[in-house]
């Protein structure tokens, strides 16, 4: 019973995570850069973005990653988040990450972050 119990907490927290994301993004959109890719998106390419990319603000913790359909496409919003899931931002409120258009995942990539779906990594 403990396990479903902690799976649930952990759902719980992944769908605030999601919505603080989404906040964040709705009030600060236009400044999260938009980089058009063409082709399919690598999971190596993900992990390299995180680690070449990893802003030098000591509270980042780890990165999150959505896709949404777009109409050219899937739109793919990496970010990185805090210990809480929090989106962390610059001094000027610029969210740390990326929004990029690509035309698929490939199937690692597709198996953890399907359209619609979130994924955290650590």
């Amino acid at each position: 019973m403990e396990g479903i119990l902690s799976m649930e907490k952990m759902m719980k927290k992944a769908r605030g995570i999601r919505k603080g994301i989404l906040e964040l993004l709705s009030k600060n959109i236009d400044q999260v850069a938009d980089n058009i890719v063409y082709g399919e998106l690598e999971y190596s390419q993900v992990v390299n973005f995180f680690i070449t990319r990893r802003p030098k603000d000591q509270r980042v913790a780890k990165g999150a990653m959505f896709v949404e359909k777009h109409a050219r496409g899937l739109q793919v919003t990496q970010l990185f988040l805090d210990d809480a899931g929090i989106a962390m931002c610059d001094s000027a409120g610029k969210p740390y990450g990326r929004r990029i258009l690509v035309s698929s995942l490939d199937k690692e990539l597709e198996a953890i972050a399907g359209s619609g779906q979130m994924a955290i990594f650590e």
